[in-house]
């Protein structure tokens, strides 16, 4: 009777997981040796948006490498650097994004503004041999300063769904009553060590109303949830008391199953986002303080700061790697 129960445990625990554990097979990778160029000229994605990429790669020994990959248009121009290598069990992936455009949730949701000087840049390593042992053990850096635009307020809802949705109307109430939302930046930076991602400094958001910020960890392991958003009102925009902004707001329990606590006195902080990581949260009343309060562009400032860092934490992304080395012995 235990034994069933615990199997019964175990069962629930595996519906309720995201992340699925379905094998990867890499290992045809090692029965393959050649490359490709592939350069598509003109990719229609609408109406007056359009790009180009050229895209060159070769796979020798079990590695699959990348020598070129890069694309250019109104919407995103940029490259990266991609390596898989077969291993005695599952593979290990290596990959990095260096882009100056890269503005999917205005795709999603969203007109964006003109984002032409904006940086994204990604580091992203694991090994194992199903999406879940991938996510478990994943290594890396994302840093970023996004540009503005309008998201459309019923769009996040629809796409990320009622815990995001309700997060934002706590965040920004004037959502229940604009169809839109004027986003003036953003940016974030955050680490990936052994499967966990440290939202450290965090994430941060200015709208012509609000600043928000975010810091904590989401651990892939088991899939857990430690999330503070911070918030204020802008000089100016007079939200009454019926509208009052909740401080703070915490996301916590699973990917499958994310709760919200509401948290007007700043515990969930001192107990979540600005100590989880062990390191410095932008929620930390310190950071809020220098980058957010007193800060004519909090957006550029964390990217700044984070950009500084010669330490380890962000090292990942300001080298970038060189995959092509070993490719070049098969010719196109």
């Amino acid at each position: 009777m235990a034994a069933g129960g615990a199997d019964a445990g175990r069962a629930t625990v595996a519906r309720t997981r995201v992340i699925p554990d379905v094998p990867l097979d890499f290992r045809w990778i090692e029965q393959v040796n050649g490359s490709l160029r592939y350069r598509v000229d003109r990719i229609v994605m609408r109406e007056g948006v359009e790009s180009s990429a050229d895209i060159d790669f070769s796979l020798r020994d079990g590695v699959l490498a990348t020598r070129r990959l890069a694309w250019e248009g109104s919407l995103s121009t940029g490259s990266a650097e991609v390596r898989v290598e077969v291993l005695e069990k599952g593979g290990e992936v290596d990959v990095y994004v260096d882009s100056k455009r890269i503005p999917l949730i205005w795709l999603l949701a969203g007109e964006p503004d003109d984002q032409v000087d904006r940086t994204y840049r990604l580091r992203l390593r694991a090994n194992g041999d199903s999406l879940r042992g991938l996510a478990g053990n994943l290594n890396g850096a994302f840093l970023y300063e996004g540009g503005g635009g309008r998201v459309s307020n019923r769009g996040l809802g629809l796409i990320f769904g009622d815990v995001v949705d309700e997060v934002v109307t706590r965040l920004n109430p004037f959502v229940e009553s604009e169809p839109y939302t004027r986003v003036v930046c953003s940016a974030g930076a955050m680490r990936f060590v052994n499967g966990v991602i440290e939202v450290v400094p965090g994430l941060v958001v200015r709208t012509d109303k609000v600043d928000i910020a975010s810091g904590g960890s989401i651990d892939l392991r088991d899939e857990r949830l430690d999330l503070t958003f911070r918030t204020r009102s802008r000089k100016g925009v007079g939200i009454s008391a019926a509208k009052a902004i909740a401080p703070y707001v915490k996301i916590g329990g699973t990917l499958a199953d994310p709760r919200l606590m509401l948290d007007s006195k700043g515990v969930a902080v001192s107990g979540g986002a600005a100590v989880a990581t062990a390191g410095l949260s932008i929620i930390a009343e310190g950071l809020w303080d220098r980058w957010v309060a007193t800060a004519n562009n909090p957006c550029e400032r964390l990217f700044s700061r984070a950009s500084a860092e010669t330490t380890a934490k962000f090292r990942a992304l300001l080298e970038r790697p060189d995959f092509s080395a070993g490719a070049d012995a098969v010719s196109p």
